[in-house]
């Protein structure tokens, strides 16, 4: 778990330091916040940039998913707190980019390079993406007009979400093309969205001669 002070907005800035207050302090791994100190894996403060925040932690869980573990980021915290920003930034230049693009830009990339070093065994990747909104537990898909969607469990103890759409992807434009679309069509006004999960899922297959 990271804790992030979000940058201060272009208001914020033009009020000059002195006209805000700092709500907490952040030291390494904790932070303190009147004068309580809470200790997480990793912290940092409003000097932080996007590009740092995904060496951080996107960068380590989308190795992961190459490497075939379950992977998952998600984004908590009050309205303001600068969530949207971390998870998906703004596209206006490189450095405002989230963890949402940067983390498909390398996530592809990896594909690219772990299909050409074992190309010889036929290694390749499928990828999938699916975009769901959860609010009140009920559960909308943002990328079909389906109303059933159920989370089901399978004998093996895996969960999955039963009709839910899933579209095939093959780059990072492709996806974050997807990941834009589905925003546009969120059920609920942006102050009152629950949790809306982008999925992309990856399946490896080797073909041995």
């Amino acid at each position: 778990m990271l804790l992030r002070i979000r940058p201060p907005l272009e208001h914020e800035t033009a009020m000059g330091t002195g006209q805000y207050r700092k709500a907490l302090s952040v030291d390494n791994e904790s932070a303190e916040i009147e004068g309580k100190r809470f200790t997480f894996d990793d912290a940092v403060d409003e000097k932080c940039t996007q590009a740092e925040v995904f060496e951080r932690v996107g960068k380590p869980l989308t190795e992961c998913c190459i490497d075939g573990v379950n992977s998952t980021l998600f984004a908590y915290g009050q309205t303001g707190s600068g969530k949207t920003y971390t998870m998906v930034g703004k596209t206006d230049c490189e450095a405002n980019l989230g963890l949402v693009p940067r983390v498909f830009d390398h996530l592809f990339t990896r594909i690219t390079e772990k299909q050409d070093e074992h190309a010889e065994s036929g290694l390749t990747f499928k990828c999938k993406c699916a975009f769901l909104e959860i609010y009140n537990e009920t559960i909308t898909d943002l990328l079909s007009d389906s109303a059933d969607v159920k989370i089901r469990q399978k004998k093996s103890g895996e969960v999955f979400l039963d009709g839910a759409a899933e579209m095939p992807v093959s780059d990072a434009e492709q996806t974050f093309g997807i990941l834009q679309r589905g925003s546009k069509v969120h059920a609920l006004p942006s102050m009152l969205r629950g949790a809306a999960p982008f999925a992309c899922r990856s399946r490896c297959a080797e073909n041995f001669p």
